[in-house]
């Protein structure tokens, strides 16, 4: 697994009770750029969905964390 996308979503997991719209959106944009710029396999998607997972839903609808590419490149 990449490393750098198991880290990111490390940060976001250990921060998911606290983490807000704001701080989430550049780690999504982090990630995206990682998945464009790699051979991403399946092992780092199921990584990401398995974070969102444990994120609150208030949280993955705010308006800037709807609209990101991660949701279209998951």
């Amino acid at each position: 697994m990449d490393s750098t996308i198991n880290e990111y979503c490390t940060r976001i997991t250990n921060q998911r009770t606290t983490i807000l719209a704001e701080q989430l959106k550049p780690l999504f944009d982090l990630i995206v750029i990682e998945l464009n710029n790699n051979n991403s396999t399946i092992d780092d998607y199921c990584k990401i969905i398995d974070t969102l997972k444990n994120i609150y839903g208030s949280i993955l609808i705010d308006q800037i964390i709807i609209n990101n590419e991660i949701f279209n490149l998951i």
